[in-house]
């Protein structure tokens, strides 16, 4: 086997690599735990691959929410970044009463500002009727 004979089945080895890590991370339960164990580069390859940030595992588990619980702001960021609401709730509890719980102020403050925030992007335009 010559070098170019190696080169071309590395490169069908690492493309079919990157295809079953495609389909894996559409799955959201993935970026759930990939979050739950810290995984900042597999989390970032979900986004990447377009997993949704908003889905809940059959567990009512929140991707948002499990960074929250572990106290992983750079996760958090992550997912926020990518579109993650912050007013999810799992078992009656949000992310801002777990980041309390945790007693993690700058964790805190960050959910209360990205709150504010998304609450400004969700308020519904209404039309205005012209006579």
């Amino acid at each position: 086997m010559d070098e170019c004979d190696r080169l071309n089945m590395y490169e069908y080895e690492q493309l079919n690599m990157y295809k079953s890590d495609r389909l894996r991370a559409e799955r959201y339960e993935d970026i759930i735990e990939y979050t739950k164990r810290g995984m900042v580069d597999q989390v970032k390859m979900c986004i990447g691959c377009g997993a949704d940030v908003n889905k809940k595992d059959y567990f009512d588990n929140y991707a948002v929410l499990a960074a929250v619980e572990r106290s992983d702001m750079t996760i958090l960021k992550l997912l926020v970044q990518a579109g993650a609401k912050l007013d999810v709730k799992s078992g009656g509890l949000s992310a801002l009463v777990i980041a309390r719980h945790n007693k993690n102020e700058l964790m805190v403050n960050y959910i209360k500002e990205q709150l504010a925030i998304q609450a400004q992007c969700d308020i519904k335009l209404v039309p205005v009727l012209k006579n």
